[in-house]
């Protein structure tokens, strides 16, 4: 009993060290991202369409998680009052 025990704290720390790891990842790659504004290169074909629905206003409806997720990420979108609005820089990028 002992060692299942154990063995499942192991399991959740290694898991716990994982997550650190990608956060950690996922900020180092914020920062390089950020040193300059984002363009419409930076996104692909669908990313780009999703940033152009939210940029017509604020949105209730919903994009696609890993689209909103990025577009958060580069600063192009923000959720706000539970829905999506184009940040400024969102709104010239999608105006291109």
């Amino acid at each position: 009993m002992f060692d299942i025990a154990s063995e499942c704290a192991r399991s959740v720390g290694a898991s716990i060290r994982a997550i650190a790891l990608q956060k950690r990842s996922a900020r180092a790659n914020l920062k390089t991202m950020m040193n300059r504004l984002p363009n419409a290169a930076d996104l692909t074909s669908q990313e780009y369409s999703s940033l152009r629905l939210v940029a017509r206003g604020f949105m209730s409806k919903t994009i696609p998680k890993l689209h909103q997720a990025r577009l958060i990420e580069l600063g192009l979108i923000q959720c706000l009052m539970g829905g999506l609005m184009a940040t400024p820089a969102g709104r010239m990028v999608a105006r291109s």
